[in-house]
């Protein structure tokens, strides 16, 4: 999968994995990582912690500081932007 290599790239840079989730359908992790997010940013008013040049090989503006939120809650949050998308 596209996505996976995506993971590997961020290893190469030093990133860990904490959790993965396996979608069928590559847009249904779209709309949960879009309501994740979501939830981060307005609900939550966490703001994009890693600039472009901290994260040269992409995905900076869905980074947050680890010192605000820990993974337990992003954990969370995804689980029922998940259940939501089953409803």
């Amino acid at each position: 999968l596209k996505g996976n290599d995506r993971i590997e790239i961020h290893k190469k840079y030093g990133w860990a994995v904490f959790k993965t989730w396996e979608f069928e359908d590559g847009k249904n992790a779209q709309r949960i990582e879009r309501e994740a997010l979501r939830v981060i940013r307005k609900d939550m008013h966490l703001p994009i912690f890693l600039s472009a040049k901290e994260m040269p090989q992409g995905g900076q503006t869905e980074t947050v500081d680890a010192e605000v939120i820990t993974l337990r809650e992003l954990e969370k949050i995804i689980n029922k932007a998940i259940k939501g998308l089953q409803k």
